[in-house]
């Protein structure tokens, strides 16, 4: 959690108090709080396992969804109906999430 809050020094309303310990749930346990929860605490370890994947992708600068028009091209986006918007690139990784119990598949934005 150290480097989460400390060192990269997000500002987030997520990431302003630490989770106390009955907030960190186990991989295995996320399929079973679906129903009532969106969002989780998991300690665990994050692993890139492909190094060849796009590490960024071009997105309107207002809403981020993906584009297909070049770097800095303006453009009227469809999805939030914002004008001459730009294309921007946005950072994605694919990651591996593990922790004791098992791992699952995450984007990182």
């Amino acid at each position: 959690m150290d480097i989460i809050c400390g060192r990269i020094g997000l500002e987030t309303k997520s990431l302003s108090t630490l989770p106390s310990a009955e907030d960190i749930i186990t991989i295995k346990m996320i399929d079973n709080q679906l129903n009532t929860r969106r969002s989780f605490w998991i300690n665990g370890h994050i692993k890139v396992t492909n190094l060849i994947q796009p590490f960024w992708y071009l997105s309107c600068e207002k809403c981020t969804k993906a584009t297909g028009y070049e770097f800095e091209q303006r453009f009227n986006c469809l999805y939030c109906r914002h004008d001459q918007v730009k294309a921007m690139p946005r950072c994605r990784v694919i990651v591996d999430l593990i922790d004791e119990s098992s791992s699952l598949n995450a984007t990182l934005f």
